[in-house]
């Protein structure tokens, strides 16, 4: 499990954002840290939490850098420089080898904070046309 922090500190600011995060995960009876960051926008259907897997869907790299689009409109994109895959600011796949959207976490409060399986990403369901 990895803590996001505060509901109310998460929403605040611009969307989608990079958040990072620092946690021990338990493996068996191995203990080991753990570091790393994802993204995180508004939910275009209901408002709530998005939150998503950095890791490109193509081969498990790193999508780094949100990054704002050159081309007036197309807002915020998310770039794997591995291979060329590119999300947008919703995680979609648009562009690239990905073959499916950026996996996202499922959240849940503990303590006051937003919590997520760190090791559990799930698979998006395709989105119906």
């Amino acid at each position: 499990m990895a803590s996001l922090g505060p509901l109310s500190e998460l929403e605040k600011g611009d969307f989608p954002k990079k958040v990072f995060y620092k946690t021990t995960v338990q493996d068996a009876w191995v203990e080991q840290e753990m570091e790393g960051f994802l993204y995180i926008n508004k939910n275009k259907e209901d408002n709530s939490l998005l939150i998503m897997s950095p890791i490109c869907t193509h081969l498990g790299c790193a999508a780094g850098n949100a990054e704002v689009s050159m081309k007036e409109n197309e807002g915020v994109e998310f770039y794997c420089p591995c291979h060329g895959g590119k999300y947008d600011e919703q995680g979609i796949n648009v562009g690239g080898p990905p073959p499916r959207s950026l996996d996202v976490f499922e959240s849940f409060i503990e303590d006051k904070n937003v919590c997520i399986a760190i090791l559990s990403p799930m698979v998006r369901e395709k989105r119906k046309k």
